[in-house]
């Protein structure tokens, strides 16, 4: 384990590291390989991607890691040091806060017909689950932004509704979950 330890850092130069992550750069390669650790220092995920990776600290404990899939599509994932849990993969996201994460949920069929507004919490959908369905126009990204509120309690929405791509903003109201 070693050897293979040793030729990973002799083919990579590190580019980028956090409170819980290391980013490095494969030498004569645009590919990364990144490292999420635990506290102890222990690797609980790695990974390697050809596509423009970024990392940043949504909270001092939740690292957000960001990778785009071309035109403003990205999937994210989820750390949180103090759970020391990986979340699942996330597409589409609009926003994200402490533990939640808002994105459009987009079905395999019907797609543009049936995509709905997802909030809930990053590594347990049953501590917060909610769903809201707004009148998209039938664009790839319908979302124009999206924020929650300081306290959480809602999140504004601000995006492109019906045929005519009419702007609209709703605030949706989490409380009720």
């Amino acid at each position: 384990m070693v050897e293979s330890e040793s030729s990973i850092f002799e083919s990579e130069t590190l580019i980028e590291s956090g409170k819980c992550y290391r980013i490095y750069r494969k030498n004569g390669s645009l590919s990364s390989h990144y490292e999420i650790f635990a506290p102890d220092g222990a690797v609980v995920w790695s990974e390697t991607t050809d596509r423009p990776l970024s990392i940043t600290m949504v909270t001092p404990d939740i690292a957000d890691i960001h990778i785009g899939m071309g035109t403003g599509l990205a999937l994210h994932r989820y750390y949180s040091i103090q759970r020391n849990q990986i979340s699942e993969t996330f597409s589409y996201v609009l926003a994200s806060d402490r533990e939640a994460v808002a994105y459009i949920h987009v079905p395999k069929e019907n797609s543009f017909a049936d995509r709905k507004v997802i909030v809930r919490n990053m590594f347990d959908k049953n501590t917060c689950y909610q769903e809201f369905s707004l009148d998209f126009s039938h664009v790839d990204t319908p979302v124009i932004s999206a924020a929650f509120s300081e306290d959480g309690s809602s999140l504004m929405v601000t995006y492109l509704s019906g045929d005519e791509q009419e702007e609209r903003t709703e605030i949706l109201d989490l409380k009720s979950s």
